[in-house]
C-alpha cells in the first residue's frame, strides 16, 4: 500500500517527512484501522480453522466409539452363542445319561412323635371286705352295708350299733341265734359287732 507525499502544512510548519514503517514500526492515519481489521480476520480464521480441526477429531472420535460399541456388541453376541451351545451339549448328555432316568427320589424324612409319658392311676381305695370274723366294724368304712350270713356257731351273738360307745342305748338290734344266721346292716348303722357267729359273707 503507497501513501501519498506530506503536504505543505497551513500553519506554516516545515513539511514532515514521507512515512516510513521500517523506522516508526506503525501505520499512520487509517493505515492502523488496517492493521486491525487485518489482524480480526486473523484471528477469525484461526478460530474457524480450530473448530474445523476440533469438528474433524469428534467425528473421528464418534467413528471410532460406534466400531467400539459394534465390536463390543459382537463379542457379546458371540459369547451368548457359545455359552447357549455349551448349556444345550451337556443338556443332551445329562437327558441321555443312564443315571439321569435311575436317580431315586430321596426317601421321605419322618419326624419321630413326641412320646408322652402317662400319669400313673391315682391310688384305689380298697373297697371294705365282703366277709369278716368276730369283732366290731364301721359300717361304710370297714364293712358295707348289706345282708350278711354267718357260717354259725352254738354261743353266736351279734348286734347292729348306732354308737360306738359302749352303752345299751347304742344298740339298735341283737340277736343269739342257733347255728347259721342273716343279718341286714343298714346303710344308717354305725357298726356291727358279734362274737362266735364264724365268718360273716355278703350275700349277693
Amino acid at each position: 500500500m503507497s501513501y501519498p507525499p506530506p503536504t505543505n502544512d497551513p500553519t506554516g510548519q516545515p513539511p514532515t517527512p514521507p512515512w516510513n514503517p521500517q523506522q516508526t514500526g506503525a501505520f499512520p492515519g487509517n493505515a492502523a484501522t488496517e492493521r486491525r481489521r487485518y489482524s480480526w480476520w486473523v484471528y477469525a480464521l484461526a478460530v474457524l480453522l480450530l473448530l474445523g480441526i476440533g469438528a474433524m477429531f469428534g467425528r473421528v472420535g464418534q467413528q471410532n466409539e460406534s466400531k467400539a460399541s459394534a465390536a463390543t456388541l459382537s463379542s457379546y453376541e458371540t459369547a451368548l452363542s457359545e455359552a447357549e451351545k455349551k448349556a444345550d451339549y451337556w443338556k443332551e448328555q445329562y437327558e441321555s445319561s443312564p443315571t439321569a432316568e435311575t436317580t431315586a427320589a430321596p426317601a421321605p424324612t419322618t419326624t419321630a412323635e413326641p412320646t408322652t409319658t402317662e400319669a400313673p392311676p391315682p391310688p384305689t381305695t380298697e373297697a371294705p371286705t365282703p366277709s369278716f370274723g368276730a369283732g366290731t366294724y364301721l359300717v361304710n368304712v370297714d364293712i358295707p352295708p348289706g345282708t350278711y350270713q354267718s357260717s354259725g356257731g352254738s354261743t353266736c351273738y351279734w348286734e347292729r350299733l348306732s354308737g360306738t360307745s359302749g352303752e345299751f342305748d347304742d344298740i339298735i338290734a341283737n340277736d343269739l341265734p342257733a347255728g347259721q344266721a342273716i343279718v341286714t346292716i343298714e346303710p344308717t348303722d354305725v357298726a356291727f359287732s358279734s362274737t362266735g357267729c364264724g365268718t360273716w359273707t355278703l350275700v349277693p
